[in-house]
């Protein structure tokens, strides 16, 4: 029931709100993390007096790994393999989750090429800051929160954050301190306002590609209306079916759609503003490919990942029909994408008909 009737207020958000509503939490939720993670940082740091040694040697201690904590390998193993997964995996979380769906929202309404690059260094600047703090979470986390406790929530660590939170608070576990509380805020607003753009893109989507009339003249107030009927009419399709897989699949484990969504955002998002941001248009096409074929890719190669069989936290734990051995595909289709985009792009200019105007170019700029 609390799915269905969070489903329902995202949901809600999205088609009152629209676009304007949307970046409004976007606004909130970007406001509260400049806060609380510097604030959470300085926290950290006043366990230890300030001692950056003192927090380094108290996270090794507490993991066991004495030697070897600041060392790769402990995520997904020494090899090869786990070299790479992790190398992947960060890449993936570093651009997918906390950079592109902001910019992607940002640059779609941006006049110009100009201005669209002005807003990706406004969002690189934000992140770096982020990335920053989040080295000090990450060692205070290992610090003050005891190994057993965080491998029980699995090796991706959804939830470290609020673990250290109530740390901070000094309270038992199952306790809501104030800080605790601050954080279960962020992460809503996050929720809430990252699923609200999603639904708003796909909707959009959806009317943009299969909702175009056969070249009848219609009045621009119709077409206008209607298109607005029709978006609101997928948006709210759309949203009830997120709800329903998020109400029959609860007790999947989340790691599964944490890495594929990071995966497919930057397979996807990343090649093409790339190339879009450049002197030279893509065409229609290789935005199609693209997206078709890094989406082909991603599907194919986490079905026999270990992140659906074969692991303690995988989809199927009970089944084995894991071949590739990395959790995330994306050391294979970030490149794939690039490669389309390049060899698309080599072909001349596109003709604005097939661009469309999700991205700008210096073509705008007149």
């Amino acid at each position: 029931m609390i799915v269905v009737l969070a489903g329902g207020l995202i949901l809600a958000c999205a088609a009152i709100g629209a676009a304007r509503g949307a970046t409004m939490h976007q606004i909130g939720t970007v406001a509260s993390f400049l806060l609380v993670a510097p604030v959470m940082a300085v926290m950290v740091l006043l366990r230890f007096d300030g001692d950056i040694g003192t927090l380094l040697e108290a996270a090794e201690r507490e993991q066991g790994s004495t030697g070897a904590y600041l060392g790769t390998g402990g995520l997904f193993g020494g090899g090869i393999a786990g070299h790479l997964d992790l190398l992947g995996f960060a890449g993936c979380v570093l651009v997918g989750a906390a950079f592109l769906p902001h910019i992607a929202v940002r640059l779609a309404g941006s006049p110009d090429a100009l201005s669209a690059r002005k807003a990706a260094g406004v969002g690189a600047a934000a992140l770096c800051f982020l990335v920053s703090t989040a080295l000090f979470l990450g060692f205070g986390t290992a610090a003050l929160v005891g190994r057993e406790e965080l491998a029980q929530e699995g090796q991706f660590g959804g939830v470290n954050l609020a673990l250290l939170a109530i740390a901070l608070d000094g309270s038992e576990t199952g306790e809501v301190g104030k800080l605790m509380f601050f954080i279960m805020c962020a992460v809503f607003l996050t929720i809430l306002a990252s699923a609200s753009v999603m639904l708003l893109s796909a909707s959009a989507s959806i009317v943009h590609d299969l909702g175009r009339s056969g070249g009848a003249e219609v009045e621009p107030d119709a077409r206008r209306d209607g298109g607005a009927v029709r978006a609101r009419s997928a948006m709210v399709g759309l949203g009830v079916v997120c709800i329903l897989v998020a109400a029959l699949t609860i007790d999947v484990s989340p790691q599964f759609w944490l890495v594929l969504t990071y995966t497919e955002t930057v397979s996807t998002l990343l090649p093409l503003l790339v190339f879009a941001l450049g002197k030279r248009q893509i065409p229609g096409a290789a935005i199609r490919y693209c997206v078709m074929v890094t989406t082909v890719i991603n599907l194919t190669l986490i079905f026999l990942s270990p992140l659906v069989s074969g692991t303690t936290h995988a989809l199927f734990p009970g089944a084995d029909w894991s071949v590739w051995p990395l959790y995330s595909p994306s050391l294979l289709s970030v490149p794939t994408g690039f490669l389309i985009c390049w060899a698309f792009s080599r072909r001349g200019t596109a003709s604005p008909q097939l661009t469309g105007r999700s991205v700008p170019t210096e073509s705008a700029q007149g």
